[in-house]
């Protein structure tokens, strides 16, 4: 495994990245996913990982689907649960999961913490 560092955080890259993040700082966490995602890589991503009890937000994958209307979806899903600024979200996924991480990253009121894993880093 490698390992970049930042001035903030750590980047890990390698077939045992995900067994080195440590998520019992969080205290909660969600997965974003696509229904491409979620029957490709979720039981993957689960299977190599120590979440616990995640919540899985599902979205619609296409362009069409670039709405504010996924967007709430989303802010509604993760407000029911109660996240707060101790909180992480993963988005599983490809471009347009990347695109709706970044736009909930300065959109809510607390600052979670938004990891990615795109959708290329996994092997079929």
């Amino acid at each position: 495994m490698k390992v970049v560092q930042s001035q903030t955080y750590d980047i890990l890259i390698g077939e045992d990245s995900l067994q080195n993040i440590n998520l019992s700082k969080y205290s909660a966490a969600a997965i974003l996913v696509d229904e491409n995602t979620k029957m490709h890589c979720l039981d993957i991503f689960l299977s190599k990982t120590q979440v616990d009890s995640p919540l899985i937000i599902e979205i619609l994958s296409g362009e069409t689907n670039k709405n504010i209307s996924t967007c709430q979806f989303i802010w509604e899903k993760l407000t029911s649960a109660q996240f707060d600024r101790n909180s992480i979200i993963i988005n599983l996924g490809g471009v347009l999961l990347v695109i709706w991480a970044d736009l909930l990253h300065p959109a809510t009121k607390e600052e979670l913490t938004i990891s990615k894993f795109p959708q290329h880093y996994w092997q079929w």
